[in-house]
């Protein structure tokens, strides 16, 4: 025969009163090993930040909740930690985020600190990418510009039009039929 667990309820004699402040505060303490800049985060958050350095990290969640916050921290800890700031790459999505994460990083690192790290979104990290290799590809140089949609929609139809232009002189001067008489010359 099983006998179940005894649950009492605390009440006030069962508690001394002396106790009562110190739990209150051990209630709503941090741990102590939590590092000042990581303080502030939520317990999520907090794991995300203090996570083993031994693997990239990669933060993944909704608007507003907190990724700019949690990618700085972490930036700090990987600095408290001896990573070199020259080495350490923050990646977002947004140029908004981006500038977030460096004016964050700036107020609490200070500017020299920051410059050293990378603080990009991932189109300029692939831009900067391709540029950086640009030589290795086929007719290719670093200079190249990436084009707009609406740029690349103008080159098109200007290409169509040039194209469009070519064939209808290329087909009047095999008719010979230019109303001043002139004679065509073939497209280069």
């Amino acid at each position: 025969r099983h006998s179940a667990p005894v649950v009492r309820r605390m009440t006030d004699s069962t508690v001394n009163r002396s106790s009562l402040p110190v739990l209150r505060q051990a209630a709503h303490a941090r741990p102590p090993l939590v590092p000042p800049y990581a303080r502030r985060l939520n317990a999520q958050q907090q794991r995300a930040c203090l996570a083993p350095l031994q693997r990239p990290l990669l933060v993944l969640a909704g608007a507003g909740s907190g990724k700019t916050g949690v990618m700085a921290a972490r930036v700090q800890h990987m600095l408290a930690q001896g990573v070199p700031s020259s080495t350490i790459l923050a990646v977002t999505f947004t140029r908004a985020a981006e500038h977030a994460m460096r004016e964050r990083l700036k107020s609490t690192l200070g500017a020299h600190t920051t410059k050293a790290i990378r603080v990009s979104t991932f189109h300029a990290l692939a831009l900067s990418i391709c540029r950086m290799y640009a030589d290795r590809l086929d007719n290719l140089s670093a200079d190249f510009l990436v084009c707009t949609t609406a740029q690349q929609m103008h080159v098109v139809a200007n290409a169509v039009a040039e194209l469009r232009v070519r064939r209808a002189v290329a087909a009047a001067a095999a008719a010979g039929t230019f109303a001043d008489g002139a004679q065509p010359q073939a497209p280069a």
